[in-house]
């Protein structure tokens, strides 16, 4: 029951432009939002700077304006989601008479098909300025998960702003993945949440605060290995995977992962790294490595003792005047394995007009790579890499994606259409095994409600 002294939901008032600029929210222009907290406006450059600096969010305010708020006192409830249809289109015919079992087995179905991606219900609760707890409720028509939820500290000492994480998350090396696939590198590393806790300084200085600098640092418990699909669509999950760190989740044998992450911007150009380190268990570590990998027990070091879990990285970037440019790369080695993904990508924002409909067109382009360090290296008669389809975890990828996004009706609903050439490598020279041409392009349209 709603308490009789409960502010009624009400539409926001006016709100900046993103504080970066970044073209991916589509928040340039002024729009409605609400600021109940006047009395909070001392913790206000913190906010700014904590979106800046934290891993990214994607219903932080600067990304998803609040539309819809709850008051009571010090106490606020804010109500955000989102919703995403995408129509898939992959290589290959489907329909009537197309039917194909090992499609099915392999990568899911080459008929088009509308997958509801998914309704994201995303409550933010602040508790007393400074201290929120932030959720993320995920609901697909086959289930219903906790995403993501923690509690968020934001406080400012002097010159120096401070940002405190406690809970179920992404890793602090989260980004914007600004499409609808996600990197290659964001699907193997980060874009899984673990169960942390993290701490975050930094501080904004020159004549219009246009340089930043924050580190962090971060424990949690250790991610699962496992395996995600190369594709947009988790849909339908077949065998067309890459190595992934899972969800956290309890699991035997289970230890400690480490992370540092550092930045430093200029004028909307900066830098950053990050690293984190810990141990494999047997349970969903090792074990899941020799089972799922036919030639992993031939590699040097491929045995059942090696718990290696590491990977970090780095990228520069550029978001400012309708541009976003990012090039990043990560290394990780899990257990013998070592491996590393690179990506590059480049969007521009157009702006058409003023209004509420169709205001803007962003052109977006992205090359990835990823690759499996001495796959095709043969030990003991036998290679790590191998063209079976049920081996695909052992190829090297590269993908070139081509797409544009344009705000269908102001910050709300949104539309996006992308293409993905997707090429593999899977063949083994040294044991005169030839590689299989996998046809795996893909077009998705999806249209997006976020509120």
């Amino acid at each position: 029951m709603i308490p009789a002294n409960l502010n009624r939901i009400m539409p926001a008032e006016e709100c900046s432009e993103h504080p970066n600029g970044s073209p991916g929210s589509f928040a340039g222009r002024n729009r409605p939002r609400l600021n109940l907290f006047v009395r909070a406006l001392p913790a206000v450059p913190a906010l700014l700077f904590a979106g800046a600096a934290h891993a990214w969010d994607p219903f932080d305010d600067a990304e998803s304006p609040s539309h819809f708020e709850l008051v009571d006192g010090d106490l606020k409830l804010a109500l955000k989601g989102e919703l995403s249809l995408t129509f898939h289109d992959l290589e290959g015919e489907g329909g009537p008479g197309k039917d194909s079992n090992t499609d099915t087995r392999t990568i899911g179905t080459r008929s088009p098909y509308i997958e509801l991606s998914g309704f994201t219900l995303a409550p933010r609760l602040t508790l007393t300025p400074g201290l929120s707890v932030n959720t993320q409720l995920r609901f697909t028509p086959d289930d219903a998960q906790v995403a993501a939820t923690w509690f968020d500290g934001r406080a400012q000492t002097g010159d120096f702003e401070h940002h405190v994480e406690l809970g179920f998350r992404p890793p602090l090396a989260n980004r914007d993945p600004h499409a609808t696939r996600e990197p290659l590198a964001a699907t193997a590393w980060w874009s899984a949440p673990e169960m942390h806790a993290a701490y975050e300084a930094g501080q904004k200085f020159g004549a219009d605060d246009d340089f930043a600098w924050s580190a962090g640092v971060s424990a949690a418990m250790g991610r699962p290995l496992g395996f995600a699909p190369v594709q947009a669509s988790h849909a339908q999950r077949g065998t067309i995977n890459l190595l992934a760190y899972d969800a956290g989740r309890v699991y035997s044998g289970n230890a400690p992962m480490y992370g540092a992450r550092a930045r430093f911007q200029a004028c909307g150009a900066y830098v950053e790294a990050f690293g984190f380190l810990g141990e494999l268990a047997d349970e969903s570590g090792t074990d899941q490595l020799r089972a799922s990998l036919a030639g992993y027990p031939s590699l040097p070091d491929g045995e059942q003792s090696n718990h290696t879990s590491r990977w970090g990285g780095g990228r520069v970037g550029y978001d400012g005047h309708g541009a976003h440019v990012v090039v990043e790369g990560v290394y990780g080695a899990e257990g013998a394995l070592r491996r590393y993904a690179a990506d590059a990508e480049l969007a521009w924002r157009f702006d058409l007009h003023d209004g509420d409909w169709f205001t803007a067109v962003e052109p977006i382009v992205r090359a990835d790579v990823y690759r499996i360090l001495d796959s095709t290296l043969v030990h003991g008669g036998q290679a790590l890499r191998s063209p079976a389809l049920s081996q695909a975890a052992t190829w090297d990828w590269t993908i070139y994606t081509a797409g544009v996004a344009v705000p269908v009706f102001r910050d709300l609903l949104r539309l996006r259409l992308e293409y993905d050439v997707v090429t593999e490598a899977n063949d083994v020279p040294a044991l005169n095994e030839s590689g299989l041409d996998f046809r795996n392009d893909e077009f998705r349209a999806e249209l997006r409600l976020r509120f």
